[in-house]
This record gives structure tokens, C-alpha cells and sequence, in this order.
């Protein structure tokens, strides 16, 4: 029972990253699909005009993790699974232990083109990033420690998770046959953050009780966010933030390059902030818990409630408020080329490399090629794509789209594998409409 508990916290740690994260590489090879202009502000569609249908107009959903629920799980004989904890500890053990996730909604999109040179996009975007590491200490704590070996663990982490809206203007220019540039100015306001400078415990394991000490330094806006009124306010926590971008396109069309400096900006915390630290020197010992056998389950939580504060009080945890911070959004550096196989642009491969500073302290890569197939009659576009994470995860992915005169229709899945045994999961789906407006 204890081994299944266990497993079930891990794997909910991983999944419930699960506002999941990837970069959008078949979104941007979908042919005069808007969301690729968020990728890059230089890009421009083929249509005159479109607007994106408000929340399902470009709704995703992604996460990638170091390790898979099978690869840190046995499969018993009647169809159960044990958590493999040698196996946890050596993913823990590896320098890309991090997970990432994040997803974007959509309340509004829109644009047109100018003349024959220009185009002008307005948005305004619900979106959240996140990531961080699982602590390897705290694991060798729970199933390496060895009743008779004394040593001393160390227990750190980093993590990052920011929620905010912002409303954005873009203009793109061509300059001549085969260049075109672009750029967004974005104002953001921030809904929540939670994010560490510092945490990081030490349990020295002695002979006959723990000794814990800690350094912790985690910075918090808006924890509360959705019990309280201010989930999609514009006003608290105000930011900017920019999108830079070119494109170059040779003179038969044939051949597309593109690079993308996105979410360059910062957010200025000073509604609803926390601050966690700690008494300095400061130094906490544990006993054991006793005969559990003889204790109830109430008397239990009583127990786990009073060596939580008792562990509170002597470390010296406390929150500091009515203060400001800023901090940067999770900024992106995209590059990708695209080639026509044929000169009907019907076969076409792609390649992509996307770098992301998810933490602070923490950057993150990701690499993919991929194939996409247009119709003669380009209504129908079929993608498909294999990519690869700086934290191992990987997929193959497939998507679809169909265009006709007045809307399309597209989705995307990032892995065609299952979720147990993925290191990688995530959708991209969206409907738009052309020249409505």
C-alpha cells in the first residue's frame, strides 16, 4: 500500500505539470495559420483579412518531463504497477531533471493586411508557463536510507510559475522580394507567480534523530488566484513585453527562413506578494514519530500538524509582505527553414530549434524535423514531425488543418504515443475565420 501511495504522488507531480509544454513547431508549418504570427511577428498570411473565433480560436496544452511514468514503474504480474525507486533516483540523479509546461488561450486575434507591404495584428492572450526540477535529496531520504548508514542529504529545488494576460499590437513590413520583418509591443498584466531564489534543506541523519536546516527564499504573487476576483484583471501588476522577428524567402519561394526573438519583457509584481524566508543559523531536530501503530488517523493529522509548525517556528519560516518585485516572462529564441521538395509546394520538409530560459537557472532546447504534405487544391495539409527535448523527452507528432475561402480548421498532437509511457505530451487546436472583418 505504501509503495502505491508513493507511485501515485510521483505520478501526479509529473502530470499535473500537465499545462504541459513544448515549442510550436507543427502550428508554425501549417500554411496561413495565425498562430504561427505569435511565433514570429514578421510572418504575414496569404489572406487579406481573419479573426479568431474568442478561447477556441488557438487553445494548447503541453508538458515534457525527464522520465516517464513506465520508466520509473514495474508492471506486476496482475497488472498493477510498483514504483521502481532505483530507477526514480537515477532520473533524479541526471542534470536534466526538469519538467516544463504551459498553455495559451486566446480571447481575441485579429489582422489585415495593409497595401501590399504592410500587416497589423491586435491580440489579447490568457497564458501560463511553468517549470522547475524534482528534488533527488528528498528522494534518496524516502527509499536510500538505510537504517545503520548515517549521512547528510541535500534536499534543493527550482521551480518557476507565472500566469499572466497581455494584450498585444503587431506590424509586420516587407522590404523587398525576400525579406520581411516584424515586431509586437505587448502590455502584460500579471496574474500569479510563484518562484524560488533559494530553496534548498539539509537533513543530517545522526544516530538517533534528524537535524534539519534550510535556506528558502520563494517570492508569490496572487496564490489565491482562483478563489479570489482578480483572475483576469488588466490593472494589477503591470508589464511589457516585445516580439522581434524576419523572414527571408528566396525569389522562387521555394525555400522559407525565419527567426524569432519572442517574450522579451518583465512583469512588476506589487498586488498580493509573499515572500517566504528564514531565520538565519537556524537548525531543527527530529525525533521520529513514535509508535504510529497505536495512533489514530485524526491523532495523526494532529501529529503531522504540530511537527509541521514546531518545524515552522524553529527554522524560522516566515512571510514578509506589502512589497514589490519585477521579474522577466519565460523568453524564447525560435529559428526554422522550411523547403519545397517539389515545385507544386506539395512535399515539403522543415526543420526547427527553438531555446527557452524557463527558470533563472535553467535553459531549455528543443530541436525538430518534420514533413508536411499540401493538397493541390490547398484545402488539405497533413504534418508530421519528430522532436527533441534538452530534458530527453521526444515524440513524434501529427497534425492536420483544412483551409477554404472563408475559415480554417487545425490540430495538432505533439506525441502519438500513450501518456504512460511519454516523456512528452501536449495539442495544439484552433479555428479562424478570413475576411469577415
Amino acid at each position: 500500500m505504501k509503495n502505491k501511495l508513493l507511485l501515485f504522488v510521483v505520478f501526479t507531480v509529473i502530470i499535473h505539470s500537465k499545462y504541459l509544454y513544448s515549442q510550436d513547431f507543427i502550428a508554425m508549418s501549417i500554411a496561413d495559420n495565425p498562430k504561427s504570427l505569435f511565433t514570429n511577428p514578421a510572418l504575414s498570411l496569404n489572406q487579406k483579412k481573419f479573426f479568431n473565433l474568442p478561447l477556441v480560436g488557438s487553445l494548447n496544452a503541453k508538458v515534457s518531463n525527464n522520465f516517464s511514468f513506465t520508466d520509473i514503474a514495474d508492471k506486476t504480474k496482475d497488472d498493477d504497477y510498483r514504483l521502481n525507486t532505483n530507477e526514480l533516483l537515477k532520473y533524479l540523479s541526471e542534470s536534466n531533471n526538469f519538467f516544463t509546461s504551459k498553455y495559451s488561450m486566446d480571447f481575441l486575434h485579429w489582422g489585415r493586411s495593409i497595401g501590399e507591404n504592410d500587416y497589423l495584428g491586435l491580440s489579447f492572450r490568457h497564458r501560463f508557463s511553468g517549470a522547475g526540477s524534482l528534488p533527488h535529496g528528498l528522494a534518496e531520504l524516502l527509499f536510500d536510507n538505510p537504517y545503520n548508514k548515517y549521512k547528510t542529504f541535500d534536499i534543493a529545488s527550482t521551480f518557476r510559475f507565472v500566469m499572466w494576460n497581455e494584450i498585444g499590437a503587431s506590424y509586420s513590413h516587407k522590404l523587398d522580394e525576400n525579406w520581411r520583418i516584424g515586431g509586437r509591443v505587448k502590455y502584460l498584466s500579471g496574474m500569479q507567480n510563484v518562484e524560488t531564489e533559494k530553496l534548498s534543506y539539509t537533513v543530517e541523519k545522526l544516530p538517533d534523530y534528524y537535524l534539519l536546516s534550510s535556506d528558502v527564499n520563494i517570492k508569490s504573487t496572487n496564490t489565491n488566484y482562483y478563489s479570489s476576483n482578480t483572475r483576469f484583471t488588466l490593472i494589477d501588476n503591470p508589464g511589457i513585453g516585445i516580439d522581434i522577428g524576419a523572414k527571408y524567402q528566396s525569389t522562387d519561394k521555394r525555400f522559407t527562413a525565419n527567426a524569432s526573438i519572442s517574450d522579451l519583457g518583465i512583469i512588476y509584481w506589487s498586488n498580493s506578494i509573499n515572500t517566504i524566508t528564514k531565520k538565519p543559523n537556524s537548525k531543527f531536530r527530529f525525533d521520529g514519530f513514535g509508535d504510529l501503530d497505536e495512533i489514530g488517523a485524526f491523532d495523526l493529522i494532529k501529529l503531522f500538524d504540530s511537527i509541521g509548525t514546531d518545524f515552522k517556528d524553529t527554522i524560522g519560516l516566515k512571510t514578509m509582505k506589502n512589497y514589490s518585485y519585477s521579474s522577466a516572462i519565460p523568453m524564447t529564441f525560435q529559428a526554422s527553414g522550411t523547403y519545397s521538395i517539389d515545385k507544386n509546394f506539395s512535399h515539403n520538409v522543415n526543420l526547427g530549434f527553438a531555446w527557452t530560459s524557463i527558470t533563472s537557472e535553467k535553459l531549455h532546447y528543443a530541436v525538430s524535423a518534420g514533413y508536411y504534405w499540401l493538397s493541390k487544391s490547398k484545402n488539405w495539409q497533413l504534418l508530421a514531425n519528430y522532436t527533441y527535448y534538452g530534458n530527453s523527452a521526444s515524440g513524434i507528432g501529427l497534425g492536420a488543418a483544412y483551409n477554404t475561402k472563408g475559415y480554417q480548421v487545425y490540430a495538432a498532437i505533439d506525441n502519438i504515443s500513450s501518456s504512460l509511457n511519454s516523456r512528452l505530451l501536449g495539442f495544439d487546436i484552433g479555428i479562424c475565420f478570413f475576411d469577415l472583418f
